[in-house]
């Protein structure tokens, strides 16, 4: 089924001389070739393929966000989204707030926790294992995926709103966001030019080498750590993602 939706919008994109951004939002412990193929020959048409990299933290990347071809996307947060919490002692603050606080222009900046970055990588963002054969290239970017206010619908009941979400899969529609952002000013670009251009804009802002202590509503206080390798080329923003298709568009950029 999976393999098919892909074809469909494969051939969609063929048919009507669009350009699509896919954004895939799951993934299993093991590759699919089928699905692999969709993939494929989905990219062979122009359509950009964008998947989140999995929740399984240090245990490896799920599949299709772990093949080399697909756009990867890796789940972090800002330090700061809580700390407007009532154990800061602000009276008439019965609940929780979320990102009170405006979020800095230099992210290289100094929090209120004493972080030298203010940003961080989630513990449960599934990064390269080595044992599945999986490789530091195959986890491309990192994007908010912490505490994410979405509508929500709880299970047996009507009630909607709206309620805060963790994982890979709330990071990965945002670059695919990014993505067709750039698409819009420049349709010609394929897969391989646009990765290429969001790695080459997400390096400039690599997270700290030191981790980072987050207070979490749930949790507490939390020291999360990482590696060089665990986030990809580094934090995706759409300003900078711009920026460097702008650039490369001027040098003439082609893949």
């Amino acid at each position: 089924m999976i393999a098919a939706a892909i074809n469909y919008v494969a051939d969609l994109a063929e048919a009507e001389g669009i350009k699509i951004v896919v954004n895939v939002s799951f993934g299993s412990g093991a590759p699919s070739p089928l699905i692999k193929e969709a993939i494929d020959y989905a990219i062979s048409k122009g359509v950009i393929m964008v998947a989140s990299a999995g929740n399984s933290g240090y245990d490896g990347m799920g599949w299709p966000g772990a093949f080399d071809e697909v756009i990867s996307v890796g789940a972090g947060g800002w330090t700061e989204q809580w700390i407007g919490h009532p154990l800061f002692g602000v009276p008439g603050w019965d609940n929780p707030l979320w990102w009170l606080n405006d979020v800095p222009e230099k992210l290289n900046t100094e929090d209120y926790w004493g972080n030298n970055w203010q940003m961080y990588l989630e513990d449960f963002s599934s990064r390269p294992n080595e044992d599945l054969g999986q490789k530091s290239f195959h986890l491309d970017v990192t994007m908010p995926g912490a505490s994410i206010v979405g509508p929500y619908k709880p299970y047996f009941s009507e009630a909607v709103g709206y309620y805060y979400l963790w994982g890979t899969s709330m990071a990965s529609p945002q670059v695919a966001g990014i993505a067709a952002i750039v698409l819009e000013k420049y349709p010609h670009l394929n897969q391989y030019q646009m990765e290429f251009i969001l790695k080459n804009a997400a390096r400039g802002i690599p997270l700290a080498c030191d981790g980072a202590l987050v207070y979490d509503p749930w949790y507490g206080l939390y020291h999360f750590e990482w590696s060089g390798i665990d986030y990809g080329a580094g934090w995706l923003t759409a300003d900078r993602a711009m920026a460097r298709a702008d650039v490369l568009a001027r040098l003439g950029f082609r893949a």
